[in-house]
């Protein structure tokens, strides 16, 4: 009976919170209900779950837990992250701005819950997990909200009059996870210093793509190049589709131009097309260059765009 209860809470509340997110943005998938579908076949999927949990024991942060108890309070914990998105996103909708704290604190949340169940070394693999989540939830954010000039010239215009809490009112999402994946990054890089990991203790890809710390940091420059690329192709006057062109850039970046540039067999180009697979601090430094040539451009297109 409780597990059935917060389900029906869960179910509510994700549905709330996901299909007016999606109107919001003019999503297909809300009209047509799909994400209604796919919910409830997530949760028909606790019920079995749950009885599997019954008779067991699990460990999370070192404390043993019994599996159906923790299960129920996961459940009554997701229940309390959908009511809070679902009163969030009606505000937006409602035109309330609130202070982006929400975002940040979900991701937190979410690394701190999957780290829990690591055998060992938990704040290593809470901050690769909080990196991570904080990428994809920045992506996510980037994509799904519109960032229209008007609203960074707000932002900007407050900022120059001192009024800082206005100015995050008026802030997107995604540059609060942006921001929080920086200490996460560099949490990894103290816990796998460059001269002593590599991810030849993974797997044996030491050679290619070097030390997993040092590249922790390379992650979150090219996030930030990413961010920076997508809002120039948003702020431009002719662009209809921002999304579709931004992940037809991030085809070249990622896929296309390495590909082409490892054809050359130089080192120095490759490194300079994708510095992720660069080992040692070249990698830091070509993803610096990637990330001022980005700002570079997204400069030029504010000040081509300005009125």
């Amino acid at each position: 009976m409780p597990a059935g209860i917060l389900g029906g809470l869960l179910l509510q509340a994700l549905l709330i919170a996901v299909n007016l997110q999606l109107a919001k943005a003019g999503g297909r998938m809300a009209r047509r209900g799909g994400m209604s579908v796919l919910l409830l076949v997530l949760l028909w999927g606790a019920g079995p779950l749950l009885g599997l949990l019954k008779d067991t024991e699990l460990r999370w942060w070192g404390v043993a837990f019994g599996g159906l108890n923790f299960a129920l309070a996961s459940l009554a914990l997701f229940v309390l992250c959908a009511l809070g998105a679902a009163w969030r996103s009606m505000a937006e909708v409602l035109a309330v701005r609130q202070l982006p704290w929400g975002w940040p604190a979900l991701a937190l949340l979410l690394a701190t819950y999957l780290a829990g169940f690591a055998p060992d070394k938990r704040l290593m693999v809470f901050s690769v997990i909080g990196l991570a989540t904080c990428a994809a939830f920045t992506y996510f954010a980037l994509l799904a909200e519109a960032q229209p000039r008007p609203l960074w010239q707000r932002v900007l215009t407050r900022l120059e009059n001192g009024q800082w809490r206005a100015a995050l009112l008026q802030l997107p999402r995604w540059p609060t996870t942006l921001a929080l994946a920086l200490p996460f990054a560099l949490l990894v890089w103290h816990k796998l210093p460059p001269e002593a990991a590599s991810l030849r203790e993974f797997g044996g890809f030491g050679d290619a793509i070097g030390s997993v710390g040092l590249h922790a940091l390379v992650l979150v420059l090219l996030l930030a190049r990413d961010c920076a690329l997508a809002l120039f192709l948003a702020f431009s006057p002719t662009g209809r589709r921002p999304v579709l062109g931004f992940w037809v850039l991030m085809g070249v970046l990622y896929g296309l131009l390495p590909w082409l540039l490892h054809g050359l067999h130089s080192d120095m180009l490759s490194g300079l097309a994708q510095p992720l697979l660069t080992p040692g601090i070249a990698s830091l430094v070509f993803a610096a260059l990637h990330l001022a040539l980005a700002l570079g451009l997204l400069r030029w297109r504010w000040q081509a765009t300005a009125t």
